[in-house]
């Protein structure tokens, strides 16, 4: 058997202590989390900003770097500083590197940038695919991008061979933190890929769902797969499994990555208690190799503008107030309980 835990849906969302403290009662084999997202649009990409403020940001990495510590076993964070690329990933890095040497760990750390140069693409421009109704890629457009290649699981499957316990990945597609060293010991590529697909957002595939806490899989070396949360509020069912499967997915039953493609035409999806569900039967087409690569540039500049409205209430008489009495004051002897 092979345990994954996913402590969150995005580094710095957080998770609750309790939850991740129950996750290291059992035997963890990897700790994986996805720390980026397109969801936001290009504004990360090209501006190099972080999604997640710096304190949420240290504290989700703290408590998890010592979680791999004290289990022994490998940390993999995908899409390190949002859109995976530098300079957030490099600060990402920073920050594990300051937090490893307070831990007083020798431990390796492996660090897998995925930026591209504009001159990698120019020669390849008329081989490259728009995806969806994209227009085709012009090379004016491409010489002010910033750019990112999707990677899957080849280049952690390659860190972990050369011992890494911790590994920081720039863009990468989401499940590959999950899938890559299962595969690399044997399981299925199939369940590997399926499971990964579902831990990637934590216990968003639970019910409740919820993005800020934790989710377990155990992966069998027959295909079987089973989930539970280690919040004793949240439940994983069929429904909410299979669901997940589904999200931000264009196609119910194939879903394309690097390198091939998951099907679960096949799939048996089932209850195993109130609070583990499960999945078996999925499986991986093989198909010529190639990577999704993201770009932002600059076509305009963001403005936030203030109009003063002119207002009988006003301050000394000349400046109008804001906000005022939009946030009530906490009256402690009227509202706490006895």
């Amino acid at each position: 058997m092979y345990r994954i835990l996913a402590p969150t849906a995005i580094l710095g969302y957080g998770f609750p202590i309790e939850s991740f403290n129950k996750a290291l009662q059992y035997e963890l084999d990897l700790i994986a989390v996805d720390a980026g997202s397109m969801d936001a649009g290009p504004y990360y990409l090209g501006s190099g900003s972080h999604y997640v403020g710096d304190t949420a940001l240290e504290r989700d990495l703290s408590i998890m770097i010592q979680g791999a510590i004290s289990q022994d076993c490998p940390l993999i964070i995908g899409s390190a500083g949002f859109a995976g690329s530098r300079p957030q990933f490099d600060q990402v890095v920073s920050k594990v590197k300051k937090i490893l040497q307070q831990q007083h760990t020798c431990a390796k750390l492996a660090t897998i940038p995925s930026d591209l140069d504009a001159s990698q693409l120019a020669r390849l421009l008329d081989a490259l695919v728009p995806l969806g109704t994209m227009p085709k890629l012009e090379h004016n457009r491409l010489r002010r991008s910033k750019l990112v290649a999707q990677m899957g699981i080849e280049p952690i499957i390659a860190a972990l061979e050369a011992g890494a316990q911790f590994i920081i990945c720039g863009r990468c597609y989401d499940p590959a933190i999950f899938a890559a060293d299962p595969i690399r010991k044997g399981y299925p590529s199939g369940t590997a890929f399926h499971a990964a697909k579902i831990l990637e957002c934590g216990a968003i595939a639970c019910e409740p769902g919820s993005g800020s806490d934790c989710l377990i899989a155990e992966l069998d070396l027959d295909g079987n797969t089973v989930f539970y949360p280690t919040n004793a509020q949240r439940k994983a069912t069929v429904k909410s499994i299979a669901a997940h499967t589904l999200y931000e997915k264009s196609s119910p039953d194939v879903f394309h990555m690097p390198g091939g493609i998951l099907t679960i035409r096949d799939t048996r999806f089932y209850q195993v208690n109130e609070r583990k569900a499960g999945f078996a039967g999925s499986k991986i087409i093989r198909r010529p190799y190639s990577l999704k690569i993201e770009g932002s540039c600059a076509v305009g500049e963001r403005v936030v503008s203030l109009i003063p409205l002119k207002r009988d209430h006003t301050v000394d008489g000349s400046i109008s107030v804001y906000g005022r009495n939009a946030v009530e004051i906490f009256e402690e002897s009227e509202s706490m309980p006895e």
